[in-house]
């Protein structure tokens, strides 16, 4: 296992030194499923779930990234949220680009928000994809809404949250 890792983290720095020569120069996105970046980060695909996590874990300090929404308040109907995710430390983050999770405040505690399911009763298969945000960069991710979740939202507080992170905000 240990094998695995040190082969994997080695092919993905080579990644990220050919990736980062490159993504200047073409406008990357994260392409369709409801979650896109606009503001030029790195793609780096995964083979597993696994690889995912480690990559996130490794790569940076989660403690050093603010999540914030475009604007405090939505209206119940609202169909996407922009997300901005900022990076204040002085080394690369790591982050699973797609998955994330809505979350309810009741009686004082976060509740996950179902997702929709599909007629086998499966909810979203998000791809196994980490993003690198560099040192004092801001990526900018916007979550369908109506793509995930049965809408309109019930009035309340809410939060989006993408590993360690979260963003919250009102829905009046």
């Amino acid at each position: 296992m240990k094998k695995f890792f040190v082969v994997s983290s080695v092919v993905y720095a080579a990644l990220l030194v050919l990736c980062s020569c490159s993504s200047h120069a073409a406008g990357n996105t994260a392409g369709s499923g409801g979650a896109e970046s606009k503001t030029g980060s790195i793609y780096i695909p995964s083979q597993n779930e696994d690889e995912a996590q480690y990559m996130s874990s490794a790569i940076g300090d989660m403690e050093k990234v603010v999540m914030k929404t475009e604007y405090p308040e939505y209206p119940a109907d609202t169909k996407e949220i922009r997300l901005y995710i900022s990076n204040q430390s002085d080394g690369e983050i790591g982050y699973e680009g797609y998955a994330f999770s809505l979350q309810k405040k009741v009686d004082g505690n976060w509740q996950d928000v179902a997702f929709k399911t599909d007629e086998n009763g499966q909810g979203p298969n998000f791809p196994a994809v980490a993003v690198v945000l560099y040192p004092k960069k801001t990526n900018e991710i916007v979550i369908g809404l109506d793509t995930y979740f049965e809408l309109p939202l019930e009035a309340g507080t809410y939060r989006i949250q993408k590993d360690e992170v979260a963003a919250e905000f009102e829905v009046k």
